[in-house]
């Protein structure tokens, strides 16, 4: 893999893994029109993490085998995700659950880091797939475009 390890979280770089990326060295980079990306898969980025290459905690989504990296949350975001969540909760029918920052996992190379995950309570947590969600729920402060365009489209 060589020259393919980067750190791939955008906030507070003195929190990534410092084992493979020197100080001072950019956490993302955008590549310039007409040139191909390396395509990630799922497997490869859990890998990576099992392997210690990217720590657990670096927020990053994968979307066609790209990867993503998310902007930090801020205050107002989880203010209203814990709202939200509260609300829920009292008022889930037992025949539903919800889990919040959950990683779906729709296809060998997408994954994705919904605030919240709904399904039905029959269905085991690891079983949870794109075909039986019932709902995905994106709290969008600062990433609204983000969440109703590429995101939306996975």
């Amino acid at each position: 893999m060589g020259h393919c390890i980067w750190g791939l979280k955008r906030a507070n770089p003195s929190n990534m893994n410092t084992h493979f990326r020197p100080p001072g060295t950019p956490v993302s980079t955008r590549a310039a029109e007409g040139l191909e990306r390396r395509v990630w898969t799922v497997a490869e980025i859990e890998a990576m993490v099992a392997a210690g290459i990217i720590d657990e905690d670096e927020r990053f989504e994968l979307i066609d085998g790209e990867v993503v990296p998310m902007s930090p949350k801020g205050a107002r975001h989880e203010v209203l995700k814990g709202s939200l969540n509260d609300l829920w909760v009292r008022h889930l029918p037992r025949a539903y659950r919800l889990i919040p920052e959950t990683t779906l996992r729709l296809d060998a190379r997408s994954f994705l880091e919904p605030d919240f995950v709904f399904f039905e309570a029959t269905t085991r947590l690891v079983g949870i797939k794109a075909q039986n969600l019932l709902l995905a729920v994106e709290v969008a402060d600062t990433s609204l475009r983000y969440d109703t365009g590429r995101k939306a489209q996975s």
